[in-house]
């Protein structure tokens, strides 16, 4: 007879998830609304939000170079930090939406958000639980970023037209930048309390 150990996921799992749902329900509104933000010249300009997308993805890799040296500053405060960098970004891209240099800049900066969120995020996770529990906890997480990526579109709509009477990108990528912001600082205080 064999003992099968139970699978047990405890409030860490949870916690990082619920980050995870917000980071996407934030995030996602970059590649959803990068190519009808642009305005002045580089309004309808198919090749300019292709570009900055791909400045958004390489922007993933490059810092994924670089990530053991984040984390050695950033410590247990690298979930925050990333989902401020994405603020960051946010609000480049708000304040900028003619300039391709600052756009660019604020692509970089949300790429990086996603870059370092997700392996920190798998790492907190799988050192959160027993082994057999990891693709659990996981798959927990990866379900809450999908969920968040979901209703982004409808939830931070919502908002926009509630608090602006309209939705339009610069109002979207206010409400996302400053619920990311909110989100960061909660994450923040939790991070605090840890060990």
């Amino acid at each position: 007879m064999t003992h099968t150990e139970k699978i047990r996921l405890n409030a860490q799992v949870f916690k990082v998830a619920a980050c995870g749902l917000l980071e996407f329900l934030f995030l996602i509104t970059f590649t959803t609304n990068i190519a009808m933000h642009l305005s002045g010249a580089l309004a309808g300009n198919a090749s300019v939000s292709g570009a900055l997308s791909g400045a958004f993805s390489g922007a993933q890799i490059l810092v994924g170079l670089v990530l053991g040296n984040i984390t050695c500053i950033t410590k247990k405060y690298t979930l925050p930090v990333a989902m401020l960098s994405f603020s960051i970004g946010g609000i480049l891209l708000i304040l900028f939406p003619s300039d391709l240099l600052m756009l660019f800049i604020g692509a970089l900066f949300c790429g990086f958000s996603q870059g370092i969120f997700i392996p920190q995020a798998m790492v907190d996770i799988s050192n959160s639980v027993r082994p057999v529990a990891t693709t659990m906890a996981v798959a927990c997480f990866t379900c809450a970023t999908c969920l968040g990526q979901l209703i982004s579109p409808a939830v931070l709509n919502g908002i926009a037209k509630l608090l602006f009477g309209e939705v339009r990108t610069g109002y979207v990528y206010l409400v996302a930048v400053a619920g990311m912001t909110i989100a960061a600082i909660v994450a923040a205080i939790w991070k605090k309390g840890q060990k």
